[in-house]
């Protein structure tokens, strides 16, 4: 339901764009008016943003988590944001080249809100206009930006926010890099998203829409140039202000590719000049620790002031997770292990010491092959000998340098039968030795009422959370126990034959770190239960799913602690 619920909202969005489009295309361009100075006109109408699954300027309906920080630091260059229209039909640019380094930050309040700031600082400004140069470094509008969470697509069908900026008139007008006056702009927003899975992963679809207000832009008229209406000597009234966007993971969840179209138009006069319209393409990849980098370019689809014929953008991001209270406890370093083969289909064996097949591909060669041997030798061609001289040939005997000691109630394996179990508790220590169990109840299987793990149809059930350190994938000691009790689960059913451990988070923070992180605590658990619970690779998955399965959609600690988990899910098993 939801995903048709997705599909719906995305159609929704691409017919705006439609209408959009035909509206700009019925507008003319007015006849020029002479202007002898020009200031104050304000092209700054891309402004890169910081905002959970967000595309680069078209932001989505959530916002950072509690006390969550976030900022960043784009470049953006632009190729003739600003052209002049004469009476003869042709044009020139008053600005050619500009570059803006753009400063950002703010941080997460309440779960639902947000603050911000954006600065630019224009690096590079080079133009000219009837004898007035454009040049040299200056600041631009400083935004500051609130944005509140009304729902969340996460947990429901679609997403809704809003947001408010005012834009302080730091500018400087005679650089074309701000209007005149102490107030530069106004916007209120309308914010909304959904998501739906698609072949390559995820995709969330987003639209923003609301009114603006922007301060005078100041310029001064004479005779001998003509230009467009949208450059005159009155104040800039009302207009709206509106941005349609999309992102989809690229067949991992690191990278995603995202598209939006950002635009404007001025109630009082909707013409050409006065409706810039762009298109932006981009990617943006998420590192670890918070990080993302972005890059991309764009260009105007119509001439309005701000719409460049060329624009290209790269820059970071950072936006860390917040946990709500985390215990402080010593980790232990698990080193890594070596990842094994696939195994071939059918495959019985054999395994060596890592527990990883041994195949032809992965056969290097004979230990005990001596010349001229006419004895049994094993599919490899290898002598089968009986070192230890017990009985058992060394391809059956699973200790072939130590003779067996045969235990009743025991099945003979060659061994000395030290640990009859297999539990690797030895028998002196064993209070069950011809019983697995844990070496914390002395060998046996923990009583029912200490069960922190049980199998069902369909999982292995945990009664406990697995821990993890805050922001990282590294398993804390209170919970080694809770998984030596899901690898004894796995040991005592070998009908189970893979078991997907999926991780999960709360829905705070960034979507495609999140799922990152899941995942990578995934196989943390998935690298234990190998190294330690002596479980073969093959029967264990790890997947992250980051916050699209929570189990509790409440924004309350309680509710965040539950929806960080580790599942232990049964795919596939044989006959019991």
């Amino acid at each position: 339901m939801r995903y048709r619920v997705g599909q719906r909202v995305a159609r929704g969005a691409c017919a705006l764009l439609v209408v959009i489009l035909s509206f700009l295309a019925t507008m003319g361009v007015a006849s020029g008016e002479a202007i002898h100075a020009l200031e104050g006109v304000d092209v700054q109408t891309f402004s890169p943003g910081v905002s959970p699954d967000g595309v680069f300027s078209v932001h989505g309906a959530d916002s950072f988590g509690h006390l969550q920080p976030y900022g960043g630091l784009f470049f953006d260059y632009m190729n003739q944001p600003l052209l002049m229209g004469r009476t003869d039909g042709s044009r020139a640019a008053v600005i050619e080249h500009r570059m803006a380094a753009h400063l950002l930050g703010g941080i997460g309040l309440g779960d639902r809100y947000q603050v911000g700031l954006a600065l630019p600082v224009f690096l590079v400004n080079d133009g000219e206009f009837y004898g007035q140069t454009i040049g040299g470094t200056a600041l631009g509008r400083l935004d500051l930006s609130g944005k509140a969470s009304i729902l969340s697509s996460h947990s429901e069908a679609m997403g809704l926010g809003v947001k408010l900026d005012l834009g302080l008139g730091t500018g400087n007008p005679e650089n074309l890099t701000g209007h005149v006056g102490p107030l530069s702009r106004v916007q209120a927003q309308l914010l909304g998203d959904t998501r739906f899975s698609t072949g390559m992963g995820e995709a969330v679809v987003m639209a923003n829409v609301g009114v603006m207000w922007r301060g005078d832009i100041g310029t001064r008229y004479a005779s001998e140039i003509g230009m467009w209406r949208g450059y005159n000597a009155r104040p800039e009234g009302p207009g709206l202000v509106y941005g349609v966007g999309a992102t989809s993971e690229l067949g991992t969840q690191r990278v995603t590719g995202g598209v939006e179209l950002i635009g404007s138009a001025d109630f009082v006069d909707p013409s050409v000049a006065r409706s810039p319209l762009e298109v932006v393409a981009g990617v943006s990849f998420a590192a670890t620790d918070g990080f993302s980098v972005k890059a991309g370019g764009g260009s105007g689809l119509v001439g309005g002031a701000g719409s460049p014929q060329f624009r290209a953008f790269m820059g970071m991001t950072y936006s860390p997770t917040v946990d709500s209270v985390e215990e402080v406890e010593p980790t232990v370093e698990r080193p890594p292990i070596r990842e094994c083969p696939d195994e071939p289909e059918g495959f019985l064996g054999p395994y060596d010491d890592e527990g990883c097949p041994i195949t032809p591909e992965t056969f290097t060669g004979c230990d005990n092959l001596v010349p001229e041997w006419d004895g049994p030798t094993d599919r490899w061609g290898c002598p089968v000998l009986d070192t230890d001289g017990d009985g058992f040939l060394n391809g059956d005997d699973s200790c072939p340098g130590e003779p067996a000691v045969f235990i009743e109630g025991a099945e003979p394996d060659g061994c000395p039968n030290l640990d009859v179990d297999g539990d690797g508790i030895p028998n002196l220590e064993d209070h069950c030795p011809l019983e697995p169990g844990l070496r914390v109840y002395d060998g046996c299987p923990p009583p029912a009422e200490e069960e922190r793990a049980v199998r069902t149809e369909e999982e292995i059930e945990l009664r406990d959370t697995v821990h993890f350190e805050s922001d990282r994938a590294l398993i804390k000691p209170v919970s080694y126990e809770l998984l030596d009790q899901v690898a004894f689960v796995m040991k005592n059913n070998p009908d189970i034959l893979l078991i997907e451990i999926a991780g999960h988070t709360d829905q705070r923070g960034d979507a495609n770190y999140n799922r990152m992180l899941s995942e990578e605590r995934a196989k943390a658990v998935r690298e234990y239960l190998i190294e330690h619970g002596n479980i073969r690779p093959a029967r264990l998955d790890a997947r992250g799913y980051g916050a699209t399965e929570l189990l509790v959609q409440e924004d309350t600690d309680e509710a965040h602690a539950q929806n960080r988990r580790v599942e232990f899910r049964i795919r596939e098993q044989g006959g019991r």
